[in-house]
């Protein structure tokens, strides 16, 4: 299985035609939040549209949590607190992101995170396959560095060597991919900034970052 994987367009699209042309055919789009910049929750309806179906995606904490409802709406998949299976992959996912200093729109205590991981884990041990999350916050500790300080979601990297693969966003200086006890960890880089990443998922989880040869940022 191909993904597409894009995260934090904050409602700009420019680029992201760009990336659909580069990367080719794929079996599935993955959006990893903060489709919007605060708002408003319809325009993510646009950035669903551009997108080789099925689209599945999160919120992240610059949306409104309304987007769900738009994701939903403009026909692609909102994976949110809930678990989403394709051929024998079990994507699951968390929106909105640890409190930040910035009192962003869709913020959840770690407590709630937890509590929503530990239920989708427990469905998805019981189906077997492939398990991947879709979290607009990364884990902590792992491509989460804000000026040296780590900032993600310790109920994230409670995930790690349970999960294959965490596909995050958020922390757009923190670029990358990282395999920690197993799990493979892709922040694609802000979609409005001509960057995103291609995870190929069967046999193993890999993946590589792309970006629109030649942008001005």
């Amino acid at each position: 299985m191909k993904v597409l994987l894009v995260a934090d367009a904050h409602g700009r699209y420019t680029w992201i035609p760009h990336l659909v042309h580069d990367a080719g055919s794929v079996d599935v789009s993955v959006i990893a939040g903060d489709l919007t910049n605060f708002g408003p929750p319809m325009l993510a309806a646009r950035l669903i549209g551009m997108l080789p179906a099925p689209v599945l995606a999160v919120g992240g904490n610059c949306d409104p949590p309304e987007v769900h409802h738009t994701i939903e709406r403009a026909g692609g998949v909102c994976v949110h607190a809930t678990l989403h299976t394709l051929d024998d992959v079990v994507f699951m996912g968390v929106g909105g992101s640890n409190p930040t200093p910035f009192s962003t729109p869709f913020e959840l205590p770690e407590e709630k995170i937890g509590s929503i991981l530990t239920s989708l884990m427990e469905k998805a041990e019981e189906m077997g396959g492939t398990r991947v999350l879709v979290s607009h916050a990364p884990p902590y500790g792992v491509l989460d560095e804000v000026g040296g300080t780590h900032v993600g979601s310790r109920a994230v990297a409670a995930l790690l060597g349970r999960v294959d693969a965490i596909l995050c966003g958020h922390i757009h200086e923190a670029r990358g991919i990282e395999r920690v006890q197993g799990t493979l960890v892709v922040n694609p880089g802000p979609a409005f900034n001509a960057m995103a990443a291609l995870v190929w998922v069967g046999d193993g989880v890999r993946a590589e970052l792309m970006e629109v040869e030649g942008h001005d940022s």
